[in-house]
């Protein structure tokens, strides 16, 4: 596929000042999302792709969804927040076909059709539901990647299966706030992007109180052509209770240690991203022993970019060929 860009902005109104602007121009686009199920799953709905079910060992329903070649090179692409696993563009598909690929992409619990977890749920959890979707297709080694509030994911997924994750990659990297320190976290960062994450930090209730103002908005401004409603509606059918687990559960310690990490890693780094600076990835790669950093002002993550095609093949290839990795 084209390198998705999706772009979520929240005006601001005459009762606040917060601004929140997502211009997401990654992995949703460039790929998916990807989670699944624990060991001994249950599967229906393999005849569309887009939309097939596990039933989790615990009992919990997850959605997720195949793009590409059925015999391609696996990739595991780890949707934003919010995000579903119909975040993927049918240039991105395109693309990865022609490379060889096959993406893999799922609802997070609660998003989309899968089934919520509690505000407790860290981000390592959900690696458990990556295994299982992996295990149900049948698939042993495969690359996993995330942008934005899936970049932590990915690499949980790596750092806890280092026997079936043969690369991994994040657009748009977020470190862990606990660990780099709140100054150190908001250096660079623009002023709409530190007010939305002192109210995730507020509280559940508070967090809640603006997301469901924000997906009013949002769906308010949806065009009926918009190449990628049905996405952008899918991630918030359930409400926004998914949203505000995700994005608390990133601000909170994550239950990992990256550097646990062993697989190849690149960690892509845009000097125009004012949500997540470089210092968030220049942190990423300085703990994570197999990582390389890549920087330019062509790679995804939530600033504008001029060649989105170069972009999208750039970090495509490298997750299903390997090699060195190739400046966006």
């Amino acid at each position: 596929m084209a390198l998705f860009s999706r772009v979520f902005q929240v005006h601001k109104s005459t009762e606040s000042l917060l601004q929140r602007r997502e211009v997401i121009v990654g992995l949703a686009g460039l790929g998916a999302t990807v989670l699944g199920a624990a060991v001994g799953a249950s599967v229906r709905g393999l005849d569309d792709k887009k939309t097939q079910f596990l039933t989790t060992a615990d009992g919990r329903r997850l959605c997720f969804a195949e793009w590409g070649r059925a015999d391609g090179v696996p990739v595991f692409v780890l949707h934003g927040s919010p995000g579903s696993r119909l975040g993927v563009a049918a240039e991105t598909e395109a693309v990865v076909t022609d490379l060889g690929g096959r993406l893999i992409t799922y609802d997070r619990p609660g998003y989309g059709q899968s089934d919520g977890r509690g505000p407790a749920t860290r981000v390592v959890d959900h690696v458990e539901d990556v295994r299982a979707i992996a295990d149900r297709l049948g698939i042993d080694g495969f690359s996993i990647t995330g942008n934005s509030g899936g970049a932590p994911h990915a690499l949980a997924v790596a750092a806890r299966l280092p026997d079936r994750v043969v690369r991994v990659s994040n657009t748009g990297a977020i470190a862990p706030l606990d660990l780099m320190g709140l100054d150190e976290w908001q250096r660079n960062q623009d002023s709409d992007t530190r007010e939305y994450t002192a109210a995730v930090r507020a509280s559940q209730a508070a967090c809640a109180a603006l997301f469901e103002r924000l997906d009013a908005e949002m769906r308010a401004a949806l065009a009926d052509d918009d190449p990628m409603r049905s996405a952008k509606l899918e991630q918030t059918r359930q409400g926004v209770a998914a949203w505000v687990n995700d994005e608390r559960a990133l601000e909170f310690p994550w239950g990992f240690s990256v550097s646990e990490i062993r697989a190849p890693t690149v960690i892509y780094a845009n000097p125009n991203d004012t949500v997540t600076p470089p210092n968030h990835a220049e942190w990423l790669v300085a703990h994570i022993q197999s990582a390389v950093l890549v920087t330019s002002a062509n790679a995804p993550g939530h600033a504008k970019i001029d060649d989105t095609s170069r972009a999208r093949r750039a970090v495509y290839a490298w997750l299903i060929k390997g090699g060195e990795p190739i400046t966006p």
